[in-house]
């Protein structure tokens, strides 16, 4: 009794450093010390291995260029937690980077599908990048609407809109006229096309 009592309170205080210690990686990240984010992050996977770690330490190895490791550990979250929707969208995000957009429609179209994920306007943005690099431009668009229907103030999708329906204009020009239609529910799609 007293050893089975001993391994939970072990377990639980290795849960609660492993959180500190994710507090502190993530606080270094934002602050631009990628490396001792780095480090910390590998401690908190050390002492207790989240989903949640797994894919700031994906970001952190993102940010450095290292794409394969970041979809590694984007790997590891889905393996922990598939319905952890963000490593399915970084994942996608790597993979366009990486210039295999139609492997990241998997990933994407699966972020999207999950009714949890509160910031439904970053697979949608990245559904977008794929099919604009496969040469879709209607479902890149419809994909940059879903994006504004979840976030009508996601500021990459306005521009990226722009940036498709009026390649010539600058992007300024275009920021108020398009944020009104959107706004307003007129199909964008009717506007003058490149």
């Amino acid at each position: 009794m007293r050893t089975e009592r001993t391994r939970r309170d072990l377990r639980r205080e290795k849960a609660a450093e492993a959180g500190r210690l994710f507090r502190m990686a993530y606080a270094r990240q934002l602050d631009g010390e990628l490396e001792q984010a780095w480090q910390l992050y590998e401690k908190s996977l050390r002492l207790h291995p989240t989903a949640e770690v797994h894919v700031h330490l994906g970001w952190v190895l993102a940010t450095q260029g290292r794409l394969d490791e970041a979809i590694e550990h984007c790997r590891q979250a889905i393996e922990r937690d598939p319905d952890f929707a963000n490593p399915w969208n970084d994942t996608g995000a790597y993979l366009i980077e990486l210039d295999r957009p139609d492997e990241a429609l998997f990933y994407l179209k699966r972020a999207v599908r999950m009714r949890s994920y509160a910031a439904r306007c970053y697979p949608h943005y990245n559904l977008h990048r794929a099919y604009l690099a496969l040469g879709d431009r209607e479902r890149a668009v419809n994909h940059l609407h879903e994006a504004l229907d979840a976030d009508p103030d996601f500021g990459p999708a306005l521009a990226a809109l722009s940036g498709i329906l009026f390649p010539d204009r600058p992007v300024d020009e275009l920021d108020d006229e398009i944020d009104d239609c959107v706004r307003a529910g007129t199909p964008v799609l009717a506007l003058p096309r490149a």
